[in-house]
């Protein structure tokens, strides 16, 4: 078929004598070769904690034709944030099609962006030295979320001659004051002793560890690697596996500390475990010689009558909140004893304590028999799901202190913003079609807004139609009330709110031309029916933190439409219907598994299987997460 006329359009027959009454023969093909490719163009690790381990996943493909030999894979790293999991076991070789997933590790050291070079020697010969860019930001880490959760409740430092030597006798407890079990696997002291809590490393709901110098004198205890409890006060401080501050004391051994607790037989035990430790009145000498190990605190009786805290109520729940809204509610306190009663502090604690706070600043007070104070509390939904947390207050009540106010709110998320789907850019119709919006708090009721406008800023002359609980609305209905002229040119766009007044952002706004009838209207558009099974590409693609995806049916199907990783695992199970109408249909993939976990970055398959009256067809489409 080629222009004979031209030189280059013939060729020497590699048959000696040539091929005649035969087809000509075939060029010699070209010498095979491997082709390095890689999944992703740079690799962003974003915000980690200072002392954390975030890890990545490099996935490198074979493209070519002939077998991919990777002899090396490093990172070119000054700082020393980066480094290649020692799990990856090189050279190694990959036949056409294969691929190789290895695990590139960040841990910050410092805060700051740090970046680095993934490099990757191979045969390839036209990029034996694949190049990858990796960046990462070290942040300072704050406390964690299980400050007030795990506490240092007990010290035993400086134990008495008569009890025994100090390398035997010395212990630190912990307390977990919650209503769950903690994992304590990757926490570790960083000041004080030394001590790494391994997998499988438990505290029960309100249990107490005993970490000992030796673990033989405290039967059940957990003997902590090195080191020891220092006679004349430091600093001991315990962080979670991300490296944030789970709690830390600096106790010392006179005024206005306990001097009992240094040598004269008790320990130094907190009054109440929900104190904050950090003071030294909060700590008393051990009632009981030896300390209380693995036990509640000693509780000394004073024997004086006092004050006697009562609050209402005893749970603010906020109820549902918007996200970056905001509510109120208020606590009242009273005096209910005879002494006069002294609020020394109050704070909000728990894992989302930063989701609440006091509005009002107040922080002490003092109250006579019979008065009462409020706390006007704010809940700040700044981040989705239930929150919870606890007002603590702190006082002179010798028999509740502190006591805790259990806070809590569902922090409810907008939908996402409609996709249009008919009429497609400048196209004429009088039928506004959009795909039904996600919303992440399952069960809320979704309508939508729709506005028309002559201009893409909708700045003047907006038509508007709001409370919609279908996909679809007639331009004719907008015409009864506004003027819309056929034939006119407008741009439209869509917006979701739910049965809490959370509304989406605006779609990206269509682009029509109205007409009532036509060959290009909307409405006999809708009547032309696809020729074949067909997968869209998903969009946005790359993307985060969710995609659409889009197929199409030439007949009534049974369908399903799965998401697969590379290794042919299934990941999700988006739909699965015996009986889907013809036509074009989407779903949303938010970027995790059946279980509500999110996946990691990488490249994932959609497959979409279609049987049909007479056939069943199969369609896939590569998809790009990049968290």
């Amino acid at each position: 078929s080629l222009d004979n006329a031209l030189p280059e359009s013939w060729q020497a027959s590699s048959v000696l004598g040539g091929t005649p009454g035969l087809p000509n023969s075939a060029p010699p093909l070209p010498p095979a070769e491997p082709d390095i490719v890689v999944a992703q163009g740079r690799i962003e690790f974003g915000e980690i904690a200072v002392g954390a381990v975030a890890s990545r996943e490099v996935t490198v493909f074979n493209k070519g034709s002939a077998d991919l030999r990777i002899s090396a894979m490093e990172v070119a790293d000054e700082t020393g944030q980066f480094s290649i999991d020692s799990a990856l076991a090189l050279p190694a070789t990959l036949v056409p099609g294969d691929s190789l997933a290895a695990t590139l590790l960040f841990r910050p050291t410092r805060a700051g962006r740090d970046s680095a070079l993934v490099r990757v020697s191979s045969n390839d010969p036209d990029e034996p030295m694949l190049e990858l860019p990796v960046t990462g930001v070290g942040v300072a880490p704050g406390p964690s979320r299980f400050a007030g959760v795990v506490v240092i409740n007990e010290i035993h430092y400086n134990p008495a001659t008569r009890q025994g030597n100090d390398a035997d006798f010395e212990f630190l407890e912990l307390h977990n004051l919650s209503a769950e079990e903690v994992s304590l696997e990757g926490f570790h002291f960083t000041a004080g002793i030394e001590q790494t809590f391994r997998t499988g490393d438990v505290l029960p709901a309100g249990a107490y560890l005993v970490l000992a110098r030796n673990a033989a004198s405290y039967p059940g205890s957990v003997q902590w690697t090195s080191g020891s409890l220092v006679n004349t006060g430091e600093l001991l401080k315990l962080v979670d596996a991300t490296g944030a501050t789970v709690d830390s004391v600096v106790y010392g051994v006179a005024a206005p500390w306990p001097a009992a607790a240094n040598g004269d037989g008790p320990s130094l035990e907190l009054k109440d475990p929900s104190l904050d430790n950090a003071l030294p009145e909060s700590w008393q000498a051990s009632a009981i010689s030896g300390g209380t190990p693995g036990l509640a605190n000693s509780q000394p009786d004073s024997g004086q009558a006092g004050p006697d805290i009562a609050v209402a109520p005893a749970v603010v729940d906020f109820g549902v909140v918007n996200l970056d809204a905001q509510a109120q509610a208020t606590v009242t306190v009273w005096n209910d004893g005879a002494g006069t009663l002294e609020i020394e502090r109050v704070r909000v604690a728990g894992r989302d304590s930063t989701q609440f706070r006091l509005s009002d600043g107040l922080s002490s007070l003092s109250l006579a028999a019979g008065d009462s104070a409020a706390f006007v509390l704010a809940a700040q939904a700044t981040a989705p799901r239930k929150r919870s947390a606890a007002l603590q207050i702190y006082c002179n009540d010798p028999d509740e202190n502190p006591v805790q106010v259990a806070l809590e709110m569902y922090v409810n998320s907008p939908p996402s913003p409609p996709l249009l789907a008919k009429p497609r850019e400048g196209e004429a119709g009088d039928r506004l079609i959009w795909f039904r919006a996600s919303d992440p708090d399952t069960g809320d009721a979704i309508t939508y807004t729709v506005q028309l406008a002559g201009d893409a800023e909708f700045s003047s002359d907006v038509m508007e139609q709001r409370g919609l609980a279908d996909t679809a609305l007639s331009v004719l209905d907008v015409a009864a009330n506004h003027a819309v002229q056929p034939g006119t040119f407008y741009y439209w766009r869509v917006r979701a709110e739910d049965e809490h007044a959370a509304a989406s952002e605006f779609s990206s706004p269509g682009y029509f031309r109205f007409e009532t009838s036509g060959p290009t209207a909307v409405g006999n558009d809708e009547t032309r029916v696809p020729q074949e099974v067909a997968l869209l590409q998903n969009y946005p693609n790359p993307f985060n933190p969710q995609t659409t995806i889009r197929f199409a049916l030439p007949g009534t199907a049974e369908v399903s439409l799965e998401v697969f990783d590379l290794r042919g695992r299934k990941v999700r199970t988006l739909l699965k219907q015996p009986r889907v109408a013809v036509g074009e249909h989407a779903a949303v993939w938010d970027g995790r598994d059946d279980a509500g976990r999110p996946v990691a970055s990488g490249i994932y398959l959609s497959r979409l299987v279609a049987t049909l009256r007479d056939r069943t067809v199969v369609r896939t489409m590569k998809m790009v997460l990049v968290r």
